[in-house]
């Protein structure tokens, strides 16, 4: 007697009881997420000269989390929103824009050595920079980095941003949901750099120091992709690969000639920089810090008049062609007046 074929539903069900009892085995570990996170970009060229080299036995780690990943339902918004018009940039005057105005935003992300690298992008502001400023870090996806704010394993934002505040010494920033798309593979150490990211754009969009708060639908968050969350957060520059400021700090009023200090780790120690005022180049040139896997200080010495300033610095990409996402890395952003 011939064995019965089994129909194509009963198939179906074999295999998504199978999918789901290897998922219950696997241990969650932070690793496990950025496996997930490496897996689903795997077939872009990585953007990041300084990339590790993978392990012959990464490729077991793939096939376990992409087995536990296929049982995984992902919960994201409906539908992706307009992406922002990324033409050339005017920036500057952040923080008085007028909605259809230009303005230059450094966006932070995670390379695959788990640091944060920022890039430079150009919006058309809402009106709303720090609001433009969460948008953007919602949707991007840079080719070889990675974002966990547009989800893991689907292309979409893992929560809407309702409203980006700034009131007294607290930036706030409220989403519609909880920040934690796959539960069993969050983590502390994992979403530590996640929220990072966040506070790092926020706070360069707004040109403020102040410590940033999420809130979910008006009430503080207790934890975002498994970062246990007791208040406003700090910026946390121990995590930045490439140029670390350290003066003049956001906001601060100094003495000229100004000087501009940090420390960094560059691609043969380049550090270019540029002050502008009302959509003036007052100055420009460029500096030496440390060069890759060694960091050191730079300073820049600047003689102006009183007024307002914007100081950019940034690294040029070394990579070309498809590797480039950006022309420009390591942004960062300083507003300071002289007296």
């Amino acid at each position: 007697m011939n064995t019965p074929t089994p129909a194509d539903h009963e198939i179906e069900a074999e295999l998504r009881a199978v999918l789901l009892a290897e998922s219950a085995r696997i241990t969650p570990d932070p690793a496990l997420h950025r496996i997930l996170e490496r897996a689903h970009a795997g077939d872009r060229p990585t953007t990041n000269r300084r990339r590790r080299r993978w392990l012959p036995a990464v490729a077991g780690a793939v096939a376990t989390a992409g087995i536990a990943a296929a049982a995984v339902v992902i919960f994201a918004p409906g539908d992706d929103g307009s992406r922002p018009n990324v033409n050339q940039p005017t920036a500057s005057e952040v923080l008085t824009l007028r909605t259809g105005e230009q303005v230059d935003l450094a966006v932070w992300f995670q390379n695959q050595d788990d640091q944060l690298v920022s890039g430079d992008f150009a919006v058309t502001s809402s009106g709303d920079v720090g609001l433009d400023a969460v948008q953007l870090l919602l949707q991007e996806r840079p080719r070889g980095m990675i974002n966990s704010w547009t989800g893991v394993m689907a292309p979409k934002p893992v929560a809407r941003v309702n409203d980006v505040t700034h009131d007294g010494d607290t930036v706030t920033v409220d989403f519609d949901r909880q920040l934690d798309p796959l539960p069993s593979l969050s983590s502390p150490e994992f979403g530590r750099p996640v929220v990072q990211q966040l506070v790092l754009t926020v706070q360069s969009a707004l040109r403020t120091d102040d410590p940033v708060l999420l809130t979910v639908n008006g009430e503080a968050a207790d934890e975002a992709f498994g970062y246990p969350l007791s208040g406003p957060l700090e910026a946390d520059w121990s995590l930045v690969s490439g140029i670390r400021p350290t003066s003049p700090s956001q906001g601060e009023t100094v003495s000229s000639p100004v000087s501009i200090t940090g420390e960094s780790s560059t691609f043969e120690g380049n550090v270019l920089w540029q002050i502008t005022s009302d959509d003036r180049v007052a100055k420009k040139g460029y500096t030496t810090g440390g060069a890759f896997g060694l960091y050191d200080t730079y300073t820049i010495k600047a003689a102006l008049p009183p007024g307002d300033y914007t100081v950019k610095l940034w690294e040029p990409n070394a990579a070309s062609g498809n590797e480039a996402w950006t022309d420009e890395l390591s942004v960062v952003y300083v507003d300071f007046t002289v007296e």
